[in-house]
């Protein structure tokens, strides 16, 4: 529960936005006072229907001036009291806070006390926890220290029912000001065009009423996005402070699975390339290892998982364009591989989607067969990221940001299985012929050894990955990838000394040859294959729903 911060936000931030408003709604009443002036002036000397004419035109204008002006006051009547209750929810929080945390201190003491003296009478035990506090004392002699123990706990209660009526008060409040946000008379009656946005920004702020009210459209996500953008891009640069980076990363907070839209929207907007100059540029200063309070390792982590979940709602033409942008020509040999490797080395907290992952593994595929290896030097994200302690921050690992696509694409079965067999094949042929260009050299002729990579865990986990099948067809597919992998990894040199792979990479690879144990033992060890030219076979498994499994001929005369 103390997790939450309901106190969040900016409240100085609120403060200059309510003055901003002000000054816009007294520049909008002088200029309605001059368009006034004027039209009178033009009407002094006009004559007939002309002069009529005129006095209308500068009248509706003067009115629709005055409109803003009020709509101006409104937003900042609105964004005081917004500003005004937050400061009172701050100083409730920090005493349910302080309360919680005084009374945990007394019921430990207590807790203590009570045990010795419970324990020096006789009583087998008492209870562990703080909280776990006893209706009835064991022994007569420990009452005294269970009446300070139960107080202390009830203390406690009390501050942590305090503290949850504070977190729903902030739920109310927001909800409260997005209502009179969305209500403000110059949005009822705006239109584009009419030079209200020069004031208010009418689009953006409807985008944030219906974000609170949960009924934000596309379009309002991509005004959101876009609001973000010109942040996002700041930071990216390096042009920033510390508050730049707070704000971004309260923005990526706040926005969950349910307001994915905008995520989807400011990742588009922003690009691969500065995605990438993003999160490399929240590692620079490794010379720096103590965070002292800096952000930025938060706002990486946050990148990552908010880009996850964005890229959940990419079609494939909009993934494809996103890792075109990572692989852009001026970042391939700056950020781009750091980037890669931290983006995807979450597959279980952060997992890009299915779109995103193959899009990125073609990339990488297509770059290293024609170029050689995306990264033969360099770190992992610098200190102030390996100092998170969260997947893909280690940088004393090897940088290989393949090894990290692989094992998020071994999470997807069905699309890892046609990446690798060159795309949808019709598996009802018992010799089916497929491209193997892509197993022959992610596991034929690649080094995943240490300390080039990560020994094997990557790709390891890919073949892993494939085994599962819902089906003959599917189970067909599987056999010949693994009929391939086989005939690759026994011709890998980076394969034959056990140094080169490491403990994930053992894992893994056991894992995908235990999915064909039965198989390799009944035909490898015990008979030999009874069809010497097919790509499988047919052996009794207990690990599948139908009793047949099919294990590779090729690979186990290769093994």
């Amino acid at each position: 529960m103390l997790e939450r911060s309901p106190e969040a936000g900016d409240v100085g931030a609120i403060d200059d936005l309510v003055a901003g408003y002000v000054t816009r709604a007294e520049r909008f009443t002088a200029r309605a006072g001059a368009v006034r002036a004027a039209g009178d002036q033009l009407v002094s000397v006009s004559v007939g229907a002309w002069a009529s004419a005129l006095g209308e035109r500068a009248a509706r204008l003067a009115a629709g001036l005055d409109d803003a002006a009020g709509g101006c006051r409104q937003v900042a009547e609105v964004l005081a009291g917004y500003g005004a209750a937050l400061r009172g929810l701050e100083r409730r929080v920090m005493v349910a806070r302080h309360e919680v945390g005084t009374a945990r201190i007394r019921a430990v003491a207590a807790r203590e006390r009570y045990a010795t003296a419970a324990l020096a009478g006789g009583a087998a035990s008492v209870p562990w926890l703080w909280s776990d506090v006893p209706a009835f004392p064991a022994v007569p002699a420990a009452a005294g220290e269970l009446r300070v123990w139960q107080a202390a706990v009830q203390d406690a209660a009390a501050g942590l029912r305090a503290f949850r009526a504070c977190c729903d008060e902030r739920e109310d409040l927001d909800r409260a000001t997005a209502a009179r946000l969305g209500g403000v008379d110059v949005m009822t009656g705006y239109a584009p065009g009419t030079g209200v946005d020069a004031v208010v920004d009418v689009p953006l702020v409807r985008a944030l009423a219906s974000a609170a009210a949960g009924t934000l459209t596309a379009e309002q996500a991509r005004e959101m996005a876009l609001w973000f953008n010109g942040l996002a891009i700041k930071v990216s640069a390096s042009h920033r402070n510390q508050r730049d980076v707070q704000m971004l990363s309260d923005f990526l907070d706040v926005h969950d699975d349910e307001s994915a839209a905008v995520l989807a929207a400011l990742f588009e907007a922003l690009g691969g390339d500065r995605t990438a100059a993003l999160v490399s540029g929240l590692a620079e200063h490794p010379d720096r290892p103590s965070l002292d309070g800096d952000p930025s390792p938060l706002l990486a982590l946050r990148v990552r998982a908010a880009l996850a979940r964005g890229s959940w709602l990419w079609s494939p033409t909009q993934a494809e364009k996103f890792a075109e942008g990572l692989f852009d020509s001026g970042n391939l040999y700056g950020h781009a591989a750091r980037a890669i490797d931290y983006l995807f080395a979450d597959a279980d907290g952060a997992r890009m989607s299915a779109a995103l992952t193959i899009a990125v593994a073609d990339r990488v595929d297509a770059f290293e067969q024609e170029h050689g290896r995306l990264a033969d030097f360099g770190q992992k994200l610098g200190f102030r990221l390996e100092m998170s302690e969260e997947p893909g921050s280690e940088q004393r690992l090897p940088l290989d940001p393949a090894a990290s696509v692989f094992a998020t694409l071994g999470t997807y079965p069905q699309e890892a299985r046609d990446w690798l067999t060159g795309g949808s094949i019709d598996w009802s042929s018992d010799i089916q012929p497929f491209d193997r260009a892509r197993i022959g050299y992610w596991f034929g002729e690649r080094d995943w050894s240490i300390p080039k990579s990560d020994g094997f865990a990557g790709i390891g986990a890919l073949w892993a990955g494939v085994q599962g099948s819902n089906g003959p067809l599917d189970a067909r597919q599987v056999a010949s990838i693994n009929d391939a992998v086989f005939e690759q990894l026994a011709i890998n040199p980076s394969l034959l000394r056990t140094e080169h792979i490491s403990n994930r990479g053992s894992l893994r690879i056991a894992e995908a040859v235990g999915a064909q144990l039965h198989g390799l033992i009944e035909v490898g060890g015990n008979r030999g294959p009874a069809y010497s030219d097919r790509q499988w076979e047919k052996v009794p498994s207990l690990l599948t729903r139908e009793g047949i499994g099919l294990i590779p001929i090729q690979g186990v005369v290769a093994v």
